[in-house]
This record gives C-alpha cells, sequence and structure tokens, in this order.
C-alpha cells in the first residue's frame, strides 16, 4: 500500500548546494496512461547543477518556474499502473528513458526521437526524479531484468544510448578504428570508451584534463590518456598513431577541445560532438574539412531503439558502468557539491 505523502527534494530559489530543500509532499496523480514508480535510483547530473543554478532554460527556451524538483533518470519498481497500460506490470523494474518521444510526429516517424516535436520528459517540462515516488507515462520507461542493481541500471540508459549513438550510428567504429574520446572522465565519454571497446577498436586514446584520473582512465578501457592541460593534443595523438592521426573523434566537450580534435584527425576522419561544456564559439579555418576530406556530426539524445540496445547490454554484463558513490536523497546538497570538485570519476547515484 501507498503512502499519501513523499520525501522529495526541490528547488525554491536558485544558488548554491544549500539551496536544495527537503520536503513532504503529495504523491503525484497518475494519468490513465502512467505508471507510479517507487524510486530506488537517481544519478547527478549536469543539467541538475546548471539548473539548480539558475544557468539553464526549459523548453522553448523560457526559465524553469520555481520550485522545481531536479532530475531527469531513475530507475525503480513499478508499485501503480494507469487503467490503459497494458505492457507495464506492478513489481516490474524500470528505467526511464531519456528521450522521452510522442511516437506520432514526423521526427518520431522517422526514429529521430530525440528531436520529438513535443519532447519534454521528467525534469523538464514535468518535476524531476529526486523524490520517493515519481509519475511517467508508461512508453517512457524500460523493463529491466530483476537482478540488474538499480544504481547501474540508471547509470546506463541516457550515458549509453548517447554514447552508442555517437559511436556506431553516426561515427561507424570499426575493428580497425583509432578512437580519441574527449571529456573520457565524464559520464559519457566513459561511456563512449566501453562501448568503443566493445566494437573492437584497435585504439583507444582517452583525453582530459585532470592528471590524476589518468591511471583509472588506462585501468578502465584507455590504451593512452592525453592530459590536455600539459600538451598539445593533435600532436600528441599523431605521435601516438604513427604520425598520421585518428580515425574517429568523440568530442564530448566542445570548444577549443571541438577544434583541437579536428585537427587531431587523419585525412578522411570523422569527428561526432555531444556537448558544449566547453563552449559553443569556436573558430577554425575551413581547410580544416574540406581539402582533408573531414567529416563532422553534431548530435543529442538517442532513439528508443538503443536504449533498449543498452539495456539488453547491461543485463548480458557486457557494459559497466562506473559508479563514484551513492548517496542517501537527504544529503542531495552534499552529493552536487562533490559533482561540483569534478574529482570524481564516475556517476554519483542518490538513492531516496
Amino acid at each position: 500500500m501507498t503512502p499519501e505523502t513523499m520525501r522529495a527534494c526541490r528547488v525554491f530559489a536558485h544558488g548554491d548546494p544549500s539551496v536544495l530543500t527537503m520536503v513532504d509532499v503529495p504523491l503525484p496523480v497518475m494519468t490513465p496512461d502512467d505508471v507510479l514508480i517507487q524510486v530506488r535510483a537517481t544519478p547527478v547530473a549536469r543539467h541538475d547543477v546548471t539548473r539548480r543554478r539558475g544557468d539553464s532554460v526549459g523548453v522553448g527556451g523560457k526559465p524553469f518556474p520555481l520550485p522545481f524538483q531536479p532530475g531527469q533518470n531513475a530507475a525503480g519498481v513499478v508499485v501503480g499502473v494507469g487503467d490503459r497500460v497494458s505492457h507495464v506490470s506492478i513489481g516490474d523494474h524500470v528505467a526511464t528513458m531519456s528521450s522521452p518521444a510522442c511516437g506520432q510526429c514526423w521526427f518520431c516517424r522517422r526514429g529521430e526521437h530525440a528531436f520529438c516535436e513535443s519532447r519534454g520528459g521528467l525534469g523538464r517540462n514535468s518535476q524531476g526524479t529526486y523524490a520517493e515516488y515519481i509519475t511517467c507515462n508508461a512508453m517512457e520507461v524500460l523493463v529491466a531484468q530483476k537482478d540488474v542493481p538499480f544504481d547501474t541500471l540508471v547509470c546506463c540508459i541516457w550515458a549509453y544510448s548517447t554514447a552508442w549513438n555517437m559511436a556506431v550510428r553516426h561515427a561507424n567504429i570499426e575493428p580497425s578504428s583509432s578512437v580519441l574520446i574527449t571529456g573520457a572522465s565524464g559520464s559519457i565519454g566513459l561511456a563512449a570508451m566501453q562501448i568503443a571497446r566493445l566494437r573492437g577498436a584497435r585504439q583507444v586514446i582517452a583525453v582530459t584534463g585532470s592528471s590524476a584520473k589518468a591511471a583509472r582512465l588506462l585501468q578502465l578501457a584507455a590504451d593512452a590518456v592525453i592530459d590536455h592541460r600539459a600538451d598539445e593534443l593533435p600532436a600528441a595523438a599523431r605521435r601516438l598513431t604513427g604520425n598520421r592521426g585518428v580515425d574517429v573523434v568523440l568530442d564530448c566537450v566542445g570548444g577549443d577541445l571541438f577544434v583541437a580534435g579536428l585537427r587531431a584527425l587523419r585525412n578522411g576522419g570523422r569527428l561526432v560532438n555531444i556537448a558544449l561544456l566547453a563552449g559553443g564559439q569556436v573558430s577554425f579555418d575551413l581547410h580544416e574539412l574540406f581539402p582533408r576530406g573531414i567529416s563532422t556530426h553534431g548530435t543529442r539524445g538517442s532513439t528508443r531503439a538503443a536504449q533498449e540496445h543498452v539495456l539488453h547490454l547491461l543485463e548480458d554484463r557486457r557494459i559497466d558502468p562506473i559508479i563514484h558513490a551513492v548517496m542517501s536523497l537527504s544529503d542531495a546538497a552534499e552529493a552536487h557539491r562533490l559533482f561540483e570538485t569534478q574529482a570524481p570519476l564516475g556517476r554519483i547515484v542518490l538513492s531516496p
């Protein structure tokens, strides 16, 4: 029997981590198409931090209204189902999808779910996942095997499906490929390294701005690590590839590292960008592109098929999300402080 109220973490004013406030609120109300999920795990993400600070905007470029409940992804147990729900049952272990889509618009019919014309989702146009219970449309969850831990489940769907979209769909990593990954110590970068290995890449080069993380990256999946603060990236990449340059760059940072990644590519190489963490304004000579046959691709989010695929990879133990710490939801402020130090390698997960 579910309670009538729950504990949730909400933001009533923008600011530092101290504005994260635990409150007692009513359980969210289900529609006939919804499921009610008892949350067991929700990760701390950069979007949660920027939204808490007041640095990000919501759907349509409008500021998120206050108060709000952070969190975009959750894993948990289904404890209620709407009258029109047939494919999800009470007791199922589920993860929320990272790019929920209507399934009806022009983009969805083409399988381009990340560009859904009514794209929203948890923590965007509804309250987020920092709570004991959440509701969402039953089509926006994936049912997982019950032996998969909730913390690894919640860290799989978004990061790994996005990395799969980059590495396989757009970059076409093959067993012969040499792959350079910027932001390799971040959630998508770590996922991209594992997926590059899964695809049989012959060489995986991790790029980080933290020399302290280099040894751990070598232990995980990297053949070599470049500290871009201490070494000139294109030159280092050429040294590691016999002066040829890498076949593929997966850019998880943007800014100057986007340009450095272009220059690290061999002629005919491919760069896929997913992030603007270091800024979206860059300047480079177009001779970096067409005379060298370089192709670039910007991507966002993923498809339902990719999310289902990485869930199967997780269930088959072929991928293994890296988790730095699991903390109580009541310690969300401390978790945000830890996240902002950029010290952790791996996800920080909150457990209600």
